[in-house]
Parts: structure tokens; C-alpha cells; sequence
């Protein structure tokens, strides 16, 4: 993409904030909102007018692979939910990529779960099985085409040289070609499947009609995961066959198999007994290459024991998943795509890593406006990337990458905050990126119910200078080093939901958040919380929330039970909660005023932007300046004081008695605009009795005291 100055080669879905900014707005930028989608960040008028796409996404992601071994090219597949198959080649390191096809399923009613192909270079044939999901059942379809009549010279639809061969709900799965013993190998939903390749008809390249048998069932499909009737076809990952000797291999839970199923259950047996997912075979070396999480082994074709070739974690193995999607041997090489959306290669040995395609914006999430700086910035759930750009979307630069799951950002006026979902971690770095370091070390969080984890939202407190942080149903806060963390909420009754997204308005001392049960608060202790709403939240969607001075946004879905549609709509009320309003009157829903009626343009993270002085989401730089009360008090050894300036200037923060004399100074310097917290600590060499003590802050045009008391 133009103006990517750093490209994430190396990294690991849903993510959810609403960020709203505002002060010291740059004159070219009025009363905008902006958001994350699947297709990328765009931004709009706050009426929804002068709408615009200011970052495009790649959201295409590598999946099954295959090589044409005659022109050296390398074959992959892209689909999304509801979208048509697309398959792209390219030359073996990257370049000269195109999309071969953008219609495969066009028009089709189901939404595609699965592609695989595999590649017959002696016949010129690429052949592709597609499984379809009907809400109620599943389908599936095989296809083969002739390589040679895909000149990539323009976009033709795949059904013009389709030959449906198979096409119940069996669902056919994982193509593989025999060229020794002329067979098209796919797996169904109880039985390894057979085509004769000689039966196919053709008529100048292009695939007319098959003869005789349209398919021989060949071998039970519980046989080969070598775990009885409980098996599926779904437990046979990979299936491959060594185009030299025609011995197919497949793996499944039971391990690596192995044999000629055509031959019967004599002609099968178990290999290797090892937890392998994608399996790719290189009959050059005679070697065997197997996949688990990131790893990629190598063994010898009669199962000898295996080695590590290279560790290529990225997206991290998670349980029943593989980080490697597929992978394809050629020529002293492996090839495979990953579930982070990048096709990669090395050598045999590992060595010589290549990133073939590596789209730097894969996958925005957690849109965060600094209007100070006149930056927005995001976090990216793919390429494991924090990103910042102007607000136009001009000079994108990565902050930070090498992490998993990102999936909310925010800035200060010094630093920027994000939080890596999977692993369970808050970071922190200087604003240009650099001196990260983990703040927050929580662990990962288990999934439960089979739902995928909520994101972790992030918020902060510009009075007291604290970070504030959701964990699926608990909210805690910390000084902004990440020390001194208080539980403030910890999913008790109040709210039985997934925490979705947390606001903190610091001036007025409320913590805000979002869950399925609809929109509460709490003051800063965690003591007193309520719960207010004009509608209920699902918590299976984004609901972000942010703050103005006057009030609370929110986001409501609605979706219908049996999938028929979801709506978002964008709602405001007073910070109590009464007067709860749709934007704009009438209701209309957000995504019909913003989105349009693309799935991909749907909004999965919100920044408001409004050129006025507001408590914000995220704010780093204060409203008013302010000596706020510190805490505890009455205190006895120490006691904190937080206070913020509103510009930069000499301030001073002195100690005094009841008497009106000088007990000490803590702060007498100059300071930029910002939060700021200070102890104020007694010890043995202190010997100050029991009473009232007076704090005083003074800057240029302000001078601020408060009454503090200390117990003995």
C-alpha cells in the first residue's frame, strides 16, 4: 500500500472500541466520525455526509495452495463469508500476482466454509472442492478447469469452465491428484472418494462431462482418523499424494496415515503417530513435511523420527487450530499461507525466510484519535500491528508489531497504550514506538461456550493518571506504569455479560461500559454502579461507547434469532441516562447512514471526532486545570495527589499547616499541559502531628488549594 514506510512480515478474529475526541481541533477537520470495517477506515460528516474510505484493507487471506510445476507458478485461495471464491497465483517469490478468478459461486445463496485445491501440471488441470453452509445444512461442489485457458488477462467467471462432478450433502473436502494411477482423490463427509481422470471429457482444454461411475467411494473416512465411529470427515486435516509412487498420506487426530486406500485396509496403516494438522510431501528428498501450531517438522517418507525445521508462530497456536493453514513443497522449498493472512517460504533447512505476500492493513481494529498530534491511530487483529496515519489516512507508520491480537489503541500525550487480546497484555511505548514494554501481564483468557474471547478495551483516566481495562467481565484500573492495580468491578450480578467496551470520565469521576445486558456505570471505587439503557446490547457484536461533556454514546445491534439480518444504531443520552436519543431522530440505522449495505462496511471500532473541549474516551489532554482529592485522606504514612494542567507553564505544589507555614514543596518547575499524581510521603524524620494540612497548586492564572487530614 502507498505510503507504508514499515511492513509487518511476521505476526498472527473480534475487536471492538469507540473512541470520541476532541480540543484544540485542527481548522481543516470539523465534526468527523471515523471507523474500522473489514474493508478498511473510513470517515464521514457527523450527518453522515461527505462519506470516504481513507484506508483500504487487503482483506484477502492466503488459504489452500497449490504449484504448477510446468510455469513455476504458485496457485492460492481467498474466500470471506458470503463473498464469491477467488483464486490468485503468482510467481514462486511473490511477484507478478493476479487474481484469476472473481466469481466462483457468484450468486451462489450459501456462504462458502472451506476451498481446497491441488494441481494436476502433467494434465494442465487445477481442480477445486468448495463447501457451502445453507444455515441448516451444508453442500459442497467439486470443479476442474484447464490451467492454460486462465491467461489472467481478464476476469472470467469460473462457471464458464465448470464441470460439477459432485454436488450433495455429502460435501466433498480436500482435493488431491494421483497422476500415477490417473485418480482425483477428495474427501466426502463419510468416505475418500475416487474419479477416473481419463473419464473426463474435454473439448479444447475445456471440461464438458465425466463418464461411467461418477465417483467410486473408496475407503471409510473413520478408518483413516484412526479413532473409530466418532470420527468426521472434518478429522482428516491434510491429504496428499506423492506424484512419483501414488501413495497417498493424510493426517489426522490418530497422526500421519499412510497407503493405497484403493487396495483396502491392507493397503493402509498408521505412520507416524504425531499431532499433525497440514502435511505436504517432497518426492524429490523423499521427505515428508508436517505442520502442528507454528512448527514445521521433517521426516523421512517411511516415517523416521522427525526434526524441527522452522518455528513459524505468528498467530500462536490455539487449541483444535493451526497457525498453518496449508502447505506445498517445490524445487528445495516449503510453502505454506497462515492464519495471519500472509504466504510465506524457506528453504529445506529452514533457512532463507521469504514473505511472498504480507499486506501491511489486514484487519483495522480499535480506531483511536489523537487530535493534538492530528494522528489517528489503530490496531490491526492480523498483522499484530499498532498503526498510526494523519487523519486524512496519509503516512501510515507502524508503532509497534511482532504481536498477536491487537485489538485496542489509545494515545496520551506521551505515550501510546495497547492491549494484545490473545496473550492477555497491556503494552506501552513512547509515542514514536519506541521503549515498549509490558505494563499489564494478565495471562490469556479461556474461551468459553465456544464463543471467541471479547477484546480487551483499554481507557484512560486523565484527572488521577490512571489506566483502565476490561477482562471479560471484570473492569480494573492502575497508575499508568501498570502498578497498584484495583479491581473496580468484577462481574458480579450487576452484570452477568461479556464487558464489550469501558469509557472513563475522569473529571466527573464515573467509569462507563457496555455489556449484552445494555449500558452501566460505576464511580471510580468500583462502590456505587448502575445500570441505564434505551436498549438492550448483544453482546455478540461491537457496542463501543464514548463520552462528550453532555452525555454518553453508545452503539445498539439488533439481530434476528435465525440470522435473517443485524443493525446497528447509534445512540446518545445525558450521562444518567435519561433522555436516550437515536442519532439521527428517527432511527435510522447506523450502517444505512454510514455503511451502506456491504457486510465488509459494518463497524467494528468508532471514533467521534468533535472539535470542542469534552471529557473523552481516551483523553490525554485535560479540560480544566484541576487539584483533585488525593487519596486516601485522612491518610497516615503517605498519600496521593493528582492534579492536571491545561497548559504548559512553572507550577508549583506546596505543603502547609494550619498555620499558613511552608511544610514542604513537591513540585516547583515547569511542566507541559497534561495529568500529573504525587506522593507525598512521611517518615520517622518527619515528625508531624495529627490534623488539618493545606495542598496548594499554583500556575500562571490559577491558584488551587485543598484541605488534607492526617491521622497519627
Amino acid at each position: 500500500m502507498d505510503g507504508v514506510n514499515s511492513v509487518v512480515s511476521r505476526s498472527p478474529r473480534l475487536l471492538i472500541l469507540l473512541s470520541l475526541w476532541a480540543s484544540w481541533a485542527p481548522a481543516e477537520v470539523e465534526n468527523k466520525i471515523y471507523w474500522t470495517a473489514e474493508r478498511g477506515i473510513a470517515r464521514s460528516d457527523m450527518d453522515a455526509s461527505n462519506k470516504e474510505w481513507i484506508i483500504e484493507a487487503d482483506v484477502r487471506r492466503p488459504g489452500s495452495i497449490a504449484i504448477d510445476e510446468v510455469n513455476e507458478k504458485i496457485y492460492w485461495t481467498h474466500h470471506d463469508w458470503n463473498k464469491p471464491v477467488t483464486i490468485h497465483r503468482s510467481d514462486l517469490d511473490g511477484s507478478d500476482l493476479e487474481v484469476i478468478s472473481r466469481a466462483h459461486g457468484e450468486g451462489h445463496q450459501a456462504a462458502p466454509l472451506d476451498v481446497h485445491i491441488d494441481i494436476d501440471s502433467q494434465d494442465r488441470k487445477i481442480y477445486i472442492t468448495v463447501t457451502w453452509s445453507h444455515g441448516d445444512y451444508t453442500s459442497g461442489s467439486v470443479s476442474g478447469f484447464d490451467l492454460d485457458v486462465w491467461d489472467g488477462s481478464e476476469e472470467r467467471a469460473l462457471d464458464l469452465y465448470d464441470l460439477w462432478l459432485w454436488r450433495h450433502a455429502e460435501t466433498p473436502y480436500e482435493a488431491a491428484v494421483d497422476p500415477v494411477n490417473r485418480k482425483l482423490y477428495f474427501i466426502d463427509r463419510d468416505f475418500l472418494t475416487s474419479f477416473d481422470i481419463d473419464s473426463f471429457i474435454t473439448d479444447n482444454g475445456v471440461l464438458l462431462e465425466v463418464t461411467g461411475n461418477p465417483g467410486k467411494r473408496v475407503y471409510p473416512v473413520t478408518a483413516m482418523a484412526g479413532y473409530g465411529d466418532a470420527m468426521t470427515w472434518q478429522d482428516i486435516h491434510d491429504l496428499e499424494i506423492d506424484p512419483k509412487s501414488g501413495v497417498t498420506y493424510w493426517s489426522a487426530p490418530g497422526g500421519i496415515g499412510k497407503g493405497r486406500p484403493e487396495e483396502g485396509r491392507e493397503g493402509v496403516s498408521l505412520l507416524m503417530e504425531v499431532p499433525a494438522r497440514q502435511i505436504a510431501v517432497d518426492s524429490e528428498e523423499e521427505d515428508l513435511y508436517w505442520a502442528k501450531g507454528g512448527e514445521i517438522f521433517r521426516a523421512a517418507l517411511e516415517g523416521s523420527s522427525s526434526d524441527l525445521v522452522i518455528d513459524a508462530s505468528g498467530f500462536r497456536d490455539r487449541p483444535g487450530m493451526s497457525n498453518i493453514v496449508d502447505m506445498a513443497v517445490f524445487k528445495g522449498r516449503i510453502y505454506w499461507s497462515d492464519r495471519a493472512g500472509t504466504l510465506q517460504s524457506c528453504n529445506r533447512d529452514g533457512k532463507d525466510l521469504q514473505t511472498l505476500f504480507a499486506p501491511a492493513v489486514r484487519s483495522p481494529a480499535g480506531i483511536f484519535v489523537d487530535s493534538d498530534r492530528g494522528k489517528i491511530l489503530w490496531g490491526d487483529r492480523l498483522a499484530g500491528s499498532v498503526f498510526e496515519a494523519g487523519l486524512d489516512g496519509s503516512d501510515i507508520q507502524v508503532l509497534a508489531s511482532d504481536f498477536v491480537e491487537v485489538s485496542d489503541v489509545l494515545a496520551t500525550e506521551d505515550r501510546v497504550y495497547w492491549s494484545d487480546n490473545e496473550r492477555g497484555e497491556i503494552w506501552f511505548s513512547e509515542l514514536d514506538g519506541s521503549g515498549a514494554e509490558a505494563a499489564i501481564q494478565l495471562g490469556r483468557p479461556p474461551i468459553e461456550g465456544g464463543f471467541e474471547r471479547p477484546p480487551m478495551s483499554i481507557s484512560y483516566d486523565s484527572a488521577s493518571h490512571r489506566l483502565c481495562w476490561s477482562r471479560r467481565g471484570d473492569i480494573f484500573c492502575a497508575d499508568h506504569e501498570g502498578s497498584n492495580v484495583d479491581s473496580l468491578h468484577d462481574g458480579d450480578e450487576s452484570s452477568l455479560y461479556y464487558i464489550l467496551d469501558i469509557a472513563v470520565d475522569g473529571q466527573q469521576g464515573f467509569i462507563y461500559w457496555t455489556a449484552e445486558g445494555g449500558l452501566w456505570r460505576m464511580d471510580l471505587d468500583g462502590r456505587e454502579k448502575e445500570h441505564f439503557s434505551a436498549r438492550d446490547i448483544y453482546w455478540t457484536d461491537p457496542s463501543p461507547i464514548a463520552l462528550s461533556t453532555d452525555g454518553v454514546f453508545w452503539i445498539t445491534w439488533f439481530s434476528w434469532l435465525h440470522g435473517d439480518g443485524t443493525w446497528a444504531y447509534l445512540q446518545h443520552s445525558n450521562k444518567d441516562g435519561t433522555d436516550a436519543r437515536w442519532i439521527p431522530e428517527g432511527g435510522e440505522s447506523f450502517e444505512v447512514q454510514l455503511f451502506g449495505d456491504e457486510i465488509s462496511d459494518l463497524p467494528e471500532s468508532l471514533a467521534l471526532y468533535l472539535p470542542v473541549k469534552t471529557a473523552v474516551h481516551h483523553s490525554s489532554r485535560p479540560l480544566d486545570t484541576a487539584l483533585h482529592p488525593n487519596c486516601p485522606n485522612p491518610f497516615n504514612a503517605s498519600t496521593e495527589i493528582p492534579y492536571t494542567l491545561s497548559r504548559s507553564g512553572l507550577a508549583s505544589l506546596v505543603i502547609y499547616n494550619a498555620l499558613g507555614q511552608r511544610i514542604e514543596t513537591l513540585v516547583n518547575e515547569v511542566q507541559r499541559a497534561g495529568s500529573y499524581t504525587v506522593s507525598w510521603r512521611l517518615g520517622s524524620a518527619r515528625p508531624l502531628s495529627s490534623g488539618v494540612y493545606f495542598c496548594r497548586l499554583v500556575t500562571p492564572g490559577e491558584v488551587l488549594t485543598r484541605k488534607l487530614t492526617l491521622l497519627r
